[in-house]
C-alpha cells in the first residue's frame, strides 16, 4: 500500500511539473503574441517592393540634352538595377576642371561631375507611388585637375559655370555698422564671408561672435592689416599666422581662407601661405570701393552691370552698407544669382566649404 502511495505520489509531481511547463509554453505564446500587436511591421504596407509600381517613370537625359520620362513599371528589383546599371554612362554629367585664368592669371576653381547613384535611384524607384514621375539620384565626383593640381595663384572668384555670387566684408574699422549689417543679412536670409583684421577682431571679440552666430564665415585679413608686398615673405608669414591664430581661438576654428591687405600679393607669399597655413588667397571679382562713400546709387548699378556667375563683390562696413545690401540681395537673386559664403563658391565639391 505504501508503495503504491509513493508511486502515485511521484506520478501526481510529473504531471504538475509537466503541466507548469505546458502552462509557462503557453503563457510564453501569448506574450510574445500581445508583443506582436505592438510592434508587428506590415510588410505589405512598405514603400520599397520586389516590383516597380504601375506607371512608375524615370527623368532621364537623353544624349542631346533635353530630359525624357522612362517608364519602369512593372520591373523587378533585378531588372531594374540591371536597366539603370545600363543607362548610368548616358547620364553622366561631365566634371570641370580647375584652370588658371589667362586674363587675371588667377587659379579659376573647377566644378564636381555628377554620376548615376544607381542603387539609390533604384531604392527611391521601387518606393514611388503608383504613377510618380522619379528623379535620377547623382552622387558628385571630383574633377581631374582640382585647385591644388594648379601653380601658386590667388583665386578672384567661383567657376563662371555657377549661377551663385558671394559677398566678402572685410573689418578692419566700421564695427558700428556691424550690427544692423548683420540683421540685413539675417532678414534676407543670406550668408557671406567676413574678412577680419585681427587687431580689430581682437578689441572687439563680441561682434566676432554675433557675426558667427549669425552663420557666417571668417577670413584671414592678415593681424595689423600690413603691405604683403611691403614686408619680407617671413613677416607676412608671421603676421598672417598670427592673425590665423586669433581667429581660431575666437570662434573656435581656422579662418576659411586669407585675404591679403590692399589686394596685394605675389607669387611667393601665396605658395608660402598655402604651403605653411593650408590658405588659398582670395581677391574680388567687382570692388564696390565703398569706401571712398560713392553714392549708393553707383555701387548698386556697377555690381548688377558687372554680376555674373562665380563673382565675389568687395564691401567694407559703411554708413551705407545697408542700404545698398537691401537694393543689391533682391536684385541680384532676381538676376538668377543666389548668395553664398566664398569658400563654398570656390569648393570643387559639395560641402567642401567651411
Amino acid at each position: 500500500m505504501r508503495r503504491f502511495s509513493s508511486f502515485r505520489v511521484i506520478r501526481l509531481r510529473r504531471l504538475a511539473v509537466s503541466l507548469a511547463k505546458v502552462a509557462l509554453t503557453l503563457a510564453l505564446f501569448l506574450a510574445m503574441v500581445t508583443l506582436g500587436q505592438f510592434f508587428w511591421v506590415d510588410y505589405s504596407r512598405e514603400p520599397a517592393l520586389a516590383t516597380v509600381r504601375p506607371g512608375v517613370s524615370l527623368v532621364t537625359l537623353s544624349p542631346m540634352g533635353p530630359r525624357t520620362s522612362l517608364n519602369l513599371g512593372g520591373l523587378t528589383a533585378s531588372q531594374l538595377t540591371a536597366l539603370l546599371g545600363e543607362i548610368a554612362p548616358s547620364q553622366v554629367r561631365p566634371a570641370t576642371d580647375a584652370y588658371i585664368d589667362p586674363v587675371t592669371l588667377g587659379k579659376v576653381p573647377g566644378l564636381p561631375g555628377w554620376a548615376l547613384d544607381v542603387e539609390a535611384t533604384a531604392r527611391a524607384v521601387l518606393e514611388a507611388a503608383e504613377g510618380a514621375q522619379v528623379n535620377p539620384i547623382f552622387r558628385p565626383f571630383p574633377p581631374a585637375v582640382r585647385l591644388e593640381d594648379l601653380p601658386p595663384a590667388p583665386i578672384y572668384g567661383g567657376n563662371p559655370a555657377r549661377t551663385e555670387m558671394a559677398l566678402m566684408i572685410n573689418i578692419g574699422t566700421g564695427g558700428d555698422y556691424l550690427p544692423a549689417i548683420l540683421d540685413t543679412l539675417d532678414e534676407h536670409g543670406v550668408r557671406v564671408s567676413f574678412c577680419l583684421v585681427g587687431v580689430w577682431a581682437e578689441a572687439h571679440p563680441h561682434l566676432v561672435h554675433e557675426l558667427v552666430c549669425g552663420g557666417h564665415e571668417v577670413g584671414n585679413h592678415g593681424y595689423a592689416h600690413l603691405h604683403p608686398t611691403r614686408v619680407s615673405p617671413a613677416q607676412l608669414l608671421a603676421d598672417t599666422t598670427k592673425g590665423a591664430q586669433l581667429i581660431q581661438a575666437l570662434i573656435g576654428a581656422p579662418p576659411a581662407f586669407f585675404q591679403p591687405a590692399y589686394g596685394e600679393w605675389d607669387l611667393q607669399s601665396v605658395e608660402t601661405l598655402q604651403r605653411e597655413l593650408g590658405l588659398e588667397t582670395v581677391l574680388w571679382t567687382i570692388d564696390t570701393v565703398d569706401w571712398k562713400r560713392p553714392p549708393v546709387q553707383r555701387m548698386y548699378e556697377k555690381v548688377m552691370r558687372l554680376a555674373t556667375g562665380g563673382a565675389i563683390v568687395l564691401m567694407h562696413p559703411t554708413e551705407t552698407s545697408v542700404e545698398l545690401l537691401r537694393l543689391l540681395i533682391p536684385a541680384l537673386r532676381q538676376k538668377g544669382h543666389e548668395l553664398i559664403p566664398v569658400s563654398e563658391l570656390i569648393a570643387e565639391l559639395p560641402g567642401q566649404g567651411r
